[in-house]
């Protein structure tokens, strides 16, 4: 899908330089550089780097050109690039966390491992996001975390793009204590006050997953597709 996303971005701007700020496993600068684009993603855990940096390596064997990766926090996206250099965005933010189990964080932390059991191997629940928010990692994000980031990443955004230039982000809804969060009206909301347009919002179908499964046992189901804000500076 951000294949496809990429290429229609592509259609639409007349520029040369594609940005992605979240790329995790690099899927929107690869098919940029093969759309005969340059691209830039910025990447601050090491195990994404490596995967970024080997992609890369690939693209360059295959079609002799490769894309740059930078390790930087994408929060400081407007001191990494020189102002109106970027032609397009196109990403996926880092995931919201979410719980599914009622009870204090750290005190499910310490039943699980009490019992001997692996947090990392635990899949749902306050347990898992008490460790996630312990930790140092970029992929996962309280709710409050992640509109701070995001503010800060839009503001930067602005100041990097050109005039005119679009950014779309891809983000999945998620249930949160039961209600539905929408993240892709509180991306707009953001983008809005960093001084975008909103331009476009969209349904696009989402691979299923385990984790909509276990939501589903549970009597609570996640929205069948992605939402797609696509946003004008």
């Amino acid at each position: 899908m951000v294949e496809k996303l990429v290429g229609l971005v592509l259609v639409s701007s007349r520029g040369y330089l594609i940005l992605d700020p979240f790329p995790g496993t690099f899927s929107t600068c690869v098919p940029a550089v093969m759309m005969d684009r340059e691209a830039v993603g910025v990447e601050i855990e090491q195990e994404y780097l490596g995967w970024g940096l080997e992609a890369s390596k690939r693209v360059q064997e295959e079609i002799g050109k490769a894309f740059h990766v930078l390790r930087a926090d994408a929060s400081t996206i407007g001191n990494l690039l020189r102002p109106s250099s970027v032609d397009a965005v196109v990403t996926s933010p880092p995931y919201v966390l979410v719980s599914l189990h009622a009870g204090d964080p750290e005190r499910r932390l310490e039943r699980v491992l009490r019992a001997g059991g692996d947090p990392r191997d635990f899949f749902g629940g306050l347990a898992r996001n008490a460790l996630r928010e312990r930790s140092h990692r970029h992929d996962y994000y309280s709710l409050n975390r992640w509109m701070i980031l995001m503010g800060n990443v839009l503001s930067g955004l602005w100041e990097v793009l050109r005039a005119g230039s679009l950014a779309a982000f891809v983000v999945r809804n998620r249930i949160r204590r039961g209600s539905l969060l929408e993240l892709d009206s509180i991306l707009a909301s953001l983008g809005l006050e960093a001084g975008f347009r909103v331009e476009a919002l969209y349904s696009a179908p989402a691979p299923k997953s385990l984790w909509a499964n276990l939501l589903a046992k549970k009597g609570l189901r996640l929205p069948p597709e992605d939402r797609v804000v696509v946003l004008r500076c």
